[in-house]
């Protein structure tokens, strides 16, 4: 997982105003960056923690996800431990997909 990009000193600026105007979205942010850090650090085991921490004191879609994830605790925990995964390749695929979208269009086959 590839780190983002840095934001401009005034995008900074205007999120962290937006963050104070919706504690909400202020709250999403922290989980976000909470769940990229299991995804980056590779620490799954951490997981469970992660989704009590949202269970209580999340935005309710958040909280929907992090109870959807629990349906299949162990792959998902595999997923954010394991060096094993097909996202490299789950990342290519659609490189190549977005390079050759529209190069490769089937005519109609005429019948006659």
């Amino acid at each position: 997982m590839r780190r983002r990009e840095p934001l401009s000193e005034e995008d900074e600026v205007r999120l962290g105003e937006v963050c104070l105007a919706c504690p909400d979205i202020a709250r999403t942010r922290e989980i976000a960056q909470g769940f990229t850090t299991l995804v980056r650090d590779r620490t799954g085991h951490l997981l469970p923690d992660w989704i009590s921490d949202v269970e209580r004191d999340a935005p309710q879609p958040i909280r929907g996800f992090a109870r959807f994830m629990k349906f299949d605790i162990d792959a998902v925990t595999a997923g954010l431990t394991l060096q094993y995964s097909s996202g490299v390749v789950a990342g290519h695929v659609n490189r190549i997909k977005k390079r050759s979208n529209g190069r490769c269009t089937a005519e109609p086959r005429s019948t006659s």
